[in-house]
């Protein structure tokens, strides 16, 4: 009976080494994955430290991560323990636990995990209804890998939607309530390498590969209805974004005054639907300050629009006469935008002329101004300001010519009836008026 109990005591005290080194290496990862995220906030930063404090808290959470992994331990070699005591450096047990991860079961590539992939697409369906949550099928450090997967994926998602629409804008963040939403080209190009940074340090994986793994169990998206596709045609195609610039700004002109300044001479009416909303604006702001920096850019719905805000160029707004130009869109420095601003400037200054004539030209029509009674040097005058300013200015000057007319009828030859120099006294209007 004496032998059958020291049997006995030997399992039990080969149970309890075999649980202590479970907890050991369990201990020692946990110490390491925490380390891992630790380092990786530290190279992105989002505290703005500066480098003295990163290199202080790198050294804290590394002497942190050590005295964790270590325990009470000290620093045995037990063989059950996978050389995890061994970590002398936070270099060490970061390499002990890239080693330990690849280690772990994996079931991506097993036809066992085909087979329940398969049965859970068909019966399981309903594992998929959270979006956050991963697969059940995985294991412990594969929904892990999954989150990061997932928190890359829609890092990358969203500076993409943004910069689709900033790349007809300068490359400078909208008016919305996303982080990425406030960022210019440059700045969404640090983020996306500091997240594919971080997803790397934390799976051990490439971006394209962790991307590429993740798509085998991200949930996938309903199909549309192929019976609407042709209903839907216009729909599925890129929306072509029709963007003004707008410059010289009051550092106090807000969105509401803005928005207000455009729809004094865009009707709702004008909308789709009758929808004002669609009138988009994005203030350019500084990212430290908040403060404006007297740029914005507006989005409308359709070129009509587009190109009758452009009437908007050189009006009044808070005491400043703005500029109101077709977005180039392109790189911040490249020949390409420089030609296209080049091209715009060319077809607006051609458009406000063909406007102003047209303006002009409805006056003559109505027998309120005469075919030859304006210089071209008033005209071209015209031209360099908006078309609310000539508008103004024409009227004053039709109003004026009348009154003396009446005025002469009234008082005969004591008072002048006609304006001795039409053009000096309607460059004279515009002057004021402007």
């Amino acid at each position: 009976g004496g032998d059958d109990n020291n049997g006995n005591d030997n399992n039990n005290h080969n149970d309890n080494e075999q649980g202590h080194d479970d907890d050991a290496i369990q201990r020692r990862a946990t110490a390491a994955q925490k380390l891992e995220e630790t380092l990786a906030r530290l190279e992105s930063n989002p505290d703005n430290l500066n480098s003295k404090e990163k290199r202080t808290a790198k050294r804290k959470a590394e002497a942190i991560a050590l005295e964790e992994a270590l325990g009470n331990d000290g620093g045995g070699d037990d063989d059950g323990e996978k050389g995890a005591s061994s970590c002398n450096s936070a270099e060490e047990l970061l390499s002990w636990y890239r080693e330990y991860r690849k280690q772990q079961p994996q079931t991506d590539g097993t036809n066992a995990g085909k087979k329940k992939r398969k049965k859970r697409k068909h019966d399981d369906d309903d594992e998929h209804d959270d979006d956050d949550e991963p697969p059940k099928l995985l294991s412990e450090e594969d929904q892990r890998k999954f989150q990061v997967a997932k928190q890359l994926h829609d890092t990358l998602a969203e500076l993409e939607n943004n910069a689709n629409i900033d790349a007809a804008q300068d490359g400078n963040n909208v008016t919305a309530s996303s982080p990425a939403s406030t960022m210019n080209a440059k700045e969404r190009r640090s983020a996306k390498r500091k997240a594919e940074a971080i997803a790397t340090e934390q799976t051990g994986c490439s971006p394209e590969e962790l991307l590429q793994w993740y798509k085998q169990y991200a949930p996938k998206q309903p199909k549309k209805n192929t019976s609407d596709k042709d209903e839907n045609n216009n729909d599925n195609k890129k929306k072509i974004p029709y963007i003004v610039f707008v410059g010289q700004l009051s550092y106090k002109t807000t969105l509401q005054s803005l928005r207000d300044h455009f729809l004094s001479i865009l009707s709702p009416a004008s909308f789709p639907n009758h929808d004002a909303s669609l009138l988009k604006i994005r203030l350019l702001t500084d990212p430290k300050t908040k403060t404006s920096r007297g740029m914005a850019f507006v989005e409308l719905p359709t070129p009509e629009l587009m190109y009758e805000s452009l009437k908007l160029h050189l009006t009044h707004l808070d005491g400043r006469r703005i500029n109101v130009e077709r977005s180039s869109g392109g790189g911040k420095h490249s020949s390409l935008k420089k030609s296209k601003i080049q091209t715009f400037r060319e077809k607006q200054s051609d458009y406000i002329s063909k406007t102003v004539d047209g303006i002009i030209e409805s006056f003559v029509k109505n027998g309120e101004v005469e075919e030859e009674e304006l210089d071209d040097g008033v005209r071209g005058l015209c031209k360099r300001h908006s078309v609310q300013v000539v508008e103004r200015a024409l009227r004053e000057f039709v109003e004026e010519k009348r009154s003396r007319k009446e005025r002469k009828e009234t008082l005969g030859e004591k008072e002048e009836e006609e304006l001795r120099n039409p053009s000096a006294f309607l460059t004279h209007m515009i002057g004021r008026i402007a």
